[in-house]
């Protein structure tokens, strides 16, 4: 399963309808359907230009493995919210604002994931969807964030299964705010 990058996190619209996997009920199949993208497409949309995202790790665990060096995990978990931490700048050019959120959609459909939950109201959205690869690796994607037209704030949740390994599995959430701080340059 190909998770989502920081830089999807960033745009604040990190909403993954990935197609491969059933219909949901009372919706199209797929990120280009209507239903899905229709009720993404009712938040705020971002307004072009800078955006600044920070990003933190708020909870990260994962399994023994079996002859991995003492003080590994920890190593890692460091490292990860130390790069998390760092401030990310990109520029959302007026094109990829009008595509909204049915941009990252299909930016996510990359993996075989159907959706248990999509809830959209004025300014928020929240959905659950479950993901699975040929290799065996199974998990669960929960995604909350509040939008307005110059920022946003995403918490995403990741669980996955990994074949071989007892255990839980990977579990990581993960909350990116993003922010307008200027107009595009160069």
């Amino acid at each position: 399963m190909r998770q989502p990058t920081i830089a999807a996190l960033a745009l604040g619209l990190a909403l993954g309808a990935c197609s491969g996997g059933e219909d949901q009920p009372g919706e199209d199949a797929g990120p280009g359907g209507d239903g899905i993208a229709a009720r993404a497409a009712s938040v705020p949309q971002l307004q072009p230009g800078r955006y600044e995202v920070k990003a933190t790790l708020l909870e990260f665990a994962m399994p023994d493995i079996p002859g991995a060096p003492a003080g590994q995990f920890d190593n890692m978990q460091s490292m990860m919210a130390s790069e998390m931490e760092k401030p990310q700048t990109y520029c959302l050019t007026a094109e990829e604002a009008a595509e909204g959120p049915k941009r990252m959609m299909n930016h996510l459909a990359e993996s075989d994931c159907t959706f248990s939950r999509f809830d959209v109201t004025a300014n928020t959205m929240s959905g659950e969807m479950q993901c699975s690869d040929k290799s065996g690796m199974n998990g669960t994607v929960k995604i909350d964030g509040t939008f307005a037209g110059d920022s946003s704030s995403t918490t995403m949740e990741w669980s996955q299964r990994m074949p071989g390994i007892a255990g839980d599995g990977v579990h990581m959430r993960v909350r990116s705010d993003s922010r307008r701080i200027g107009e595009c340059t160069g």
